[in-house]
């Protein structure tokens, strides 16, 4: 009896287990079976209210501000992995330079300010684009949405677009009579409609004054050229130095027709010397006597102005004397100072002189000697200046023939006069003398 009692218990004990068992897997394939057949539905809206910029034209150094508002609303319980944003995008041909964040707040009338840098952005000129981008994702990832709303166009402008400047000159050192050649490229770029640009050559001498300009360069472009010949004679300024200096500069001009800009620069600085050659002046030349005895002395006092440059220049001047046959029988040193208001004096004994004496009279020329050379050029000058003559002769009794109210008269007779010549002279003389009452007391012949 009591064992069929424990067999029944058993029974009833397996029953009830899977009577359970059952249950619990018919509520748990219910619940998974209701997930499945009876998905959720849900979807994101948008409404977008404004985008505003408080500028379509901007500067380099300009701040883009940027203020949108829009809705952003959704429907329905969200899927696991559904999400929605709003952002602001910045282009440049196609190209994201600037994005904020993601806005996923859902409500309306939401609102928020930027502000950005245009150096932050691009460094050169160029249309932006600025844009509210939605991002919309769905169905687990399988539908993905984008949509750039209310583009709006921006131009960033930069001023003072020059580059790539080169200047270039032929010689850093001219002579007065030259002509210089100067080359010049450059880069300039600028909108017509909203600014004024242009470049100048200007040239200015020692006093900082303006001498010569050429005319306003507007041409934009990249690997721009032009070449310009001057002459120095031409420049407006006044020479009075044997060296001038001379400075060249690129003159900038830019001018915002937007904006209260205005940019003036000099660029390229470039530095020439110009040269007077042959500067020599005020030359005086005298002698202390026009004729003179064989045993007597010269005195030659000189004086004169001469200015150059010993870097690029040589010069001097020099005292000389020839003879009569134009043969050189005495030369100073080469002086080679410079200054104004030179001087010297020479004292020359006209018995050491190269020359043989074999007339009893004689003409001498004293001249002053200048030499020019230059050091950067084929230059060479050579020139005589003040020519002084000067006589040469035995000045005692025996070679008076006779006198004048005036002066005195010297007649030399060359022992090779034949006696007939000699008769002729002496009757000649004797003639004048006698028309003017005056009276020969001694006449002496020398052979």
């Amino acid at each position: 009896m009591k064992y069929k009692n424990y067999c029944f218990s058993i029974v009833v004990f397996l029953v009830l287990s899977l009577s359970i068992l059952g249950f619990n897997k018919l509520i748990m394939n219910n619940e998974y079976t209701l997930e499945k057949k009876t998905p959720q539905s849900s979807s994101y809206y948008y409404d977008i209210h404004y985008l505003e910029l408080n500028n379509t034209l901007f500067y380099m150094n300009e701040t883009i501000g940027i203020n949108a508002s829009w809705d952003l609303s959704q429907e329905g319980a969200p899927f696991p992995d559904g999400r929605a944003f709003m952002q602001i995008q910045i282009y440049n041909n196609n190209t994201l330079l600037w994005e904020s964040e993601e806005f996923e707040e859902i409500g309306e009338n939401i609102q928020h300010d930027f502000s950005i840098l245009v150096s932050d952005l691009i460094n050169d000129s160029a249309e932006l684009v600025v844009t509210i981008f939605h991002y919309k994702e769905e169905d687990w990832g399988s539908s993905i949405s984008r949509f750039y709303l209310n583009n709006k166009s921006i131009y960033i402008l930069k001023y003072g677009q020059i580059n790539n400047l080169n200047l270039e000159i032929n010689s850093s050192v001219l002579f007065l009579d030259e002509i210089f050649l100067l080359n010049l490229s450059w880069d300039l770029l600028y909108t017509n409609e909203y600014e004024n640009s242009y470049i100048q050559i200007q040239i200015y001498n020692s006093t900082n004054e303006l001498i010569w300009n050429s005319s306003k360069i507007v041409k934009r472009g990249v690997n721009l050229t032009r070449c310009f010949n001057i002459s120095i004679s031409d420049l407006n300024t006044c020479w009075n130095k044997p060296q001038d200096t001379l400075s060249i500069y690129c003159f900038y001009y830019y001018e915002s027709l937007i904006r209260p800009i205005l940019t003036e620069k000099y660029f390229l600085n470039q530095t020439i010397i110009i040269l007077e050659c042959g500067r020599v002046k005020d030359i005086s030349l005298r002698v202390n006597q026009d004729i003179l005895d064989y045993d007597q002395n010269i005195i030659i006092n000189a004086s004169w102005s001469m200015q150059y440059e010993a870097v690029y220049e040589n010069s001097y001047i020099q005292i000389q004397i020839y003879n009569s046959t134009n043969e050189l029988i005495w030369n100073s040193s080469k002086i080679f100072e410079r200054g104004m208001n030179l001087n010297r004096c020479f004292n020359i004994s006209i018995s050491d002189l190269n020359i043989c004496w074999n007339k009893p009279q004689d003409t001498l020329f004293i001249r002053f000697y200048y030499y020019y050379k230059s050091l950067i050029r084929p230059i060479l000058t050579e020139k005589y200046h003040s020519n002084y003559t000067i006589i040469i002769g035995e000045i005692d009794s025996s070679s008076k023939i006779g006198f004048k109210q005036n002066g005195f008269l010297i007649l030399t007779i060359s022992s090779a006069i034949s006696s007939s010549c000699l008769f002729s002279v002496i009757l000649a003389s004797l003639t004048l003398l006698k028309k003017k009452k005056k009276y020969v007391k001694d006449i002496v012949i020398e052979y």
